[in-house]
């Protein structure tokens, strides 16, 4: 299962390509933990894992959900697409101090029978949290892990 962002955009939307440039930005400046898996972690290509990723956002900013995507590292981040493993997660322990609410989840690879199933993969996390004000955002983070 891919993915997918409406085609078409308003004139206060951003295209997915600025959309993306503007949320590495953002994510530079205050990015989430990736807890389990690691960056550089080697999973199984088939059966589930645990994911546990805490978010940034406490003060004026509020995480809504998260959809997790696995995608080839090599064409990560000239697309954004890939095999959805969770998608509208809650967070499921509310932030503490500076750190934001906490997500889990087992989640489990499905390949289709033509895509590769082992090697370098980002492991890519896109939230959706509201800013000051109210304002819709959204964040991409990922880390690169190993499907063995």
């Amino acid at each position: 299962m891919l993915l997918t962002l409406p085609s078409t955009f308003t004139k206060t939307m951003l295209s997915l390509r600025s959309a993306f440039v503007l949320a590495v930005f953002a994510v530079s400046v205050s990015a989430g933990t990736f807890v389990s898996p690691t960056a550089g972690s080697t999973i199984p290509s088939s059966g589930t894992f645990n994911f546990t990723w805490i978010s940034s956002r406490y003060f004026e900013e509020s995480s809504q959900s998260i959809s997790v995507l696995l995608q080839p590292a090599a064409n990560f981040p000239s697309t954004l697409e890939g095999i959805v493993l969770g998608r509208d997660l809650a967070p499921v322990a509310p932030g503490v101090e500076e750190e934001g609410p906490t997500y889990y989840s087992q989640l489990t690879p499905e390949f289709v029978a033509e895509s590769s199933h082992t090697g370098e993969f980002a492991l890519i996390v896109i939230e959706d949290y509201t800013a000051f004000g109210g304002n819709a955002g959204m964040s991409v983070e990922y880390e690169t892990i190993t499907l063995a």
